[in-house]
């Protein structure tokens, strides 16, 4: 009964073991952040449903799907789990059991005995975690396992965000290309004007000359476009996992998609709600219980062992037989005496380690207000610049069609023709280049704000 009670006692002791303080470093933040869309909606899981894309929504779907980094990260949690299971199961006994059967011949003058027998053994050892080490590695193997999830979830929605980039990339060569070529068909037009006045003799050879030039640039950035669709059609097969020539891409225009609108919304603390951040602060939480263990290796170790065995003999063909029963308990304590500085080293070396990940989590949550603080900035200029650049293509088309007009009626010359023609395809290429920056700030600004991570791991 005393051997009973001092093992409940010692088992006790054992649940006073390692209590984690997940409490995160103080981060000074500034108090409220926009956010896109109405107050209360973000995070969203779907996210880039803001857009009202369903061709998006479905590229998005089969990136989540196929997309071999998404699957290495997938990997990665599995593999944390398992370590982390590893890890609990220490804290709990092992029991081992064993069976053997023998059978032996021997002959003495005439008789023949054949003896059998028979045994089962079972054994038990368990350490006793009188000072919270197997609590503490157990601790550190669930919290490694959180930041495996959230690294997850970061290179989720970095895949989202690409694949929404470089979607919208090709609508907007496809704008541009739709530009370009309208543009060509403009110019060949007034060349053909300018031609049939060279033939009535009111046109110089130089004036068609120089028109000449201008429809050969224009057909002249039109290649380059179709290899920037390439490229980008190539980028996002990459993503999806598959050859690029098996990747059709439907919509031709950015103009049917929508422009999530910014407003202030949400107070700046749910920005640490980001997988980023939250992966930082599970691996301080990690480095916390790694701290811990190591301080408390340099304790002694408790060991309890339990062992009982049964033994049965049958000599002959005798019915009955000899049985044996034999039991053995014990506890035994190991205290490192000497080991070169070794579990010191390991309690330096993750304290060292903790000190770094606090400021990578520091760097983590300042990098994230950065990321918003730019991406709104950005939103704001390309907004202005588009509003101008709308009025800058207006009047330009409208420049062009007076000056093509009067060049017609003779009361202007070619020169003037030529750079209102110039002037109005640069204006309607700088606006299709502004509508798909506007677009790419705003999944850069979904993106520094989490996107549409979720506290319980699921996306």
């Amino acid at each position: 009964m005393r051997r009973v009670l001092f093992s409940l006692a010692v088992l006790a002791l054992a649940g006073c073991a390692y209590a984690p303080d997940r409490r995160p470093p103080e981060v000074e933040m500034p108090a409220t952040l926009a956010t896109t869309g109405a107050p209360g909606d973000w995070p969203d899981a779907g996210w880039w449903r803001a857009f009202g894309s369903p061709a998006l929504d479905t590229l998005i779907a089969a990136a989540r799907t196929r997309n071999p980094d998404l699957a290495i990260a997938l990997a990665r949690v599995d593999r944390a789990a398992a370590a982390a299971r590893i890890a609990g199961a220490r804290l709990l006994p092992a029991v081992v059991g064993s069976g053997s059967a023998n059978r032996q011949g021997r002959r003495t003058g005439g008789e023949s005995t054949h003896p059998t027998s028979f045994g089962a053994a079972l054994a038990a050892s368990y350490e006793v975690d009188l000072w919270g080490l197997n609590s503490a590695s157990a601790a550190a193997a669930r919290a490694r396992l959180a930041a495996s999830r959230y690294d997850r979830q970061t290179v989720a929605l970095a895949l989202t965000a690409d694949v929404a980039g470089f979607y919208f990339e090709v609508l907007s060569v496809r704008d541009r290309l739709r530009l370009a070529q309208d543009s060509l068909v403009n110019a060949r037009a007034v060349l053909r004007l300018v031609e049939a006045r060279e033939r009535a003799g009111t046109a110089l050879g130089r004036e068609v000359a120089q028109q000449r030039a201008l429809v050969a640039s224009q057909e002249s950035v039109i290649p380059a476009l179709e290899q920037q669709e390439t490229v980008a059609m190539a980028a996002l097969a990459v993503l999806l996992d598959r050859p690029a020539q098996t990747l059709a891409v439907p919509g031709d225009s950015l103009d049917a998609l929508r422009m999530p609108a910014v407003a202030p919304g949400q107070p700046s603390t749910l920005l640490v709600r980001r997988p980023d951040i939250a992966s930082a602060e599970a691996a301080l939480a990690a480095a916390d219980a790694d701290v811990a263990a190591a301080r408390v290796a340099m304790l002694p170790r408790i060991d309890l062992t339990a062992a009982g065995s049964v033994d049965h003999v049958v000599i002959g063909g005798a019915t009955g037989g000899v049985s044996t029963l034999a039991y053995s308990l014990a506890a035994g304590i190991a205290q490192t005496i000497f080991d070169g500085g070794v579990l010191a080293g390991r309690r330096d070396l993750t304290e060292a380690q903790r000190r770094a990940l606090i400021a990578a989590y520091r760097s983590a949550v300042a990098n994230a207000f950065a990321d918003v603080e730019t991406a709104l900035k950005a939103i704001e200029r390309l907004d202005r610049q588009a509003t101008s650049q709308q009025t800058v293509l207006a009047e330009s088309r409208r420049a062009f069609t007076l000056a093509e007009a009067q060049y017609r009626a003779g009361a202007a010359d070619l020169l003037t023709v030529l750079d209102t023609q110039r002037s109005l395809y640069s204006a309607q290429d700088t606006l299709a280049r502004l509508w798909f920056a506007r677009l790419q700030a705003r999944v850069d600004l979904f993106t520094a704000l989490g996107g549409g991570w979720q506290r319980n791991g699921q996306e």
